[in-house]
């Protein structure tokens, strides 16, 4: 009798300790899952002479932003946040919650020195070949954005209608089947804009970048010649600083369903195989495509920006 006393005792704390280690495994794991807060909020800027005027629809809902010269106003807030230590997926807050918002309207309307730019979701609208005006609903809003801590500035300058002009140059603007035959085929124009990387933070960048060549064909065909190398910069705060070309072509008789230097911009990442980066006397390596990819995305055409957002992602302390 006392011996099956004893065997039930022994069971009885085999089973209390097999709990408590399932408890003391569920206290580190979420011990080591840190909640991060990356909510922004959004404003828009006019740093041109006259008013811009920004127009959004969902539904039979219009939301109406009148800007005046050098006038900020608010737009709304991104509620978003990320857990480290809680697994990796596509999700990149607060950018990803950003272009979900900024892109959840049907269409947009920018009136600026008497001309109205128009803008729309529907792809099909976009891509159809007599289309010769209308827009993706994401080039609505300025290409230049400037973050402090929290607070995110989109400034509509002569910056963006200049961007806005070339976007629409390169629609479609004519249907093939409309072409006479003794139209002169228009040619192709080879386009070779500049790359920058941007310091936004509050302490100095060293960025190390190693890359490959690219592909011979790839040389020739674009004239684009890019030797295997290594590039060092040191990035001040509020810095900018040149790093490389891109070159691609166009030609107004074609429609594009991804931009010619999106594409080219992408083979310029693609080179990259190896960045090192020194932030605050901590060193960090990266070597994984993804990595690199979110590391070099271009916020805007074509600037490689560093901010909070970037450093929060990757965790430089």
């Amino acid at each position: 009798m006392h011996v099956y006393n004893l065997l039930k005792f022994l069971i009885a704390m085999k089973k209390r300790n097999l709990l408590l280690i399932i408890v003391c495994i569920l206290i580190a794991l979420i011990s080591c899952s840190k909640k991060i807060d990356t909510t922004e909020h959004l404003y828009l800027c006019n740093a041109l002479e006259e008013n811009v005027t920004l127009n959004l629809f969902k539904g039979d809902t219009i939301f109406k932003y009148a800007i005046k010269p050098n006038d900020t106003i608010y737009l709304t807030t991104i509620h978003s946040g990320y857990v480290v230590g809680g697994g990796v997926n596509g999700h990149f807050p607060p950018a990803t919650d950003r272009g979900e918002y900024l892109c959840s309207f049907d269409s947009a309307t920018v009136a600026y020195n008497s001309l109205i730019y128009t803008f729309t979701k529907n792809e099909n609208l976009v891509l159809d070949s007599i289309n010769t005006s209308v827009l993706f609903i994401n080039q609505a809003y300025p290409i230049n954005r400037n973050s402090i801590g929290d607070y995110s500035y989109y400034t509509y300058d002569e910056e963006y209608f200049e961007f806005l002009d070339r976007e629409i140059a390169n629609l479609s603007i004519a249907n093939p089947d409309t072409i006479e035959s003794d139209t002169i085929a228009p040619k192709d124009e080879r386009h070779v804009p500049s790359v920058y990387l941007v310091n936004q933070l509050d302490m100095p960048i060293d960025l190390e970048m190693h890359h490959d060549s690219f592909p011979l064909s790839v040389q020739e065909e674009l004239s684009w010649y890019r030797n295997a190398g290594v590039q060092n910069f040191t990035l001040q705060p509020n810095d900018t600083v040149y790093c490389d070309s891109i070159v691609y072509f166009t030609n107004d008789a074609h429609k594009y369903f991804i931009f010619p230097g999106t594409n080219s911009y992408n083979g310029l990442v693609s080179s990259y195989f190896r960045i090192k980066i020194n932030y605050n006397d901590n060193q960090y390596e990266y070597t994984d495509k993804a990595d690199i990819q979110m590391l070099l995305r271009a916020d805007s055409y074509w600037y490689i920006i560093f901010n909070e957002e970037k450093k929060n992602h990757f965790g430089w302390e």
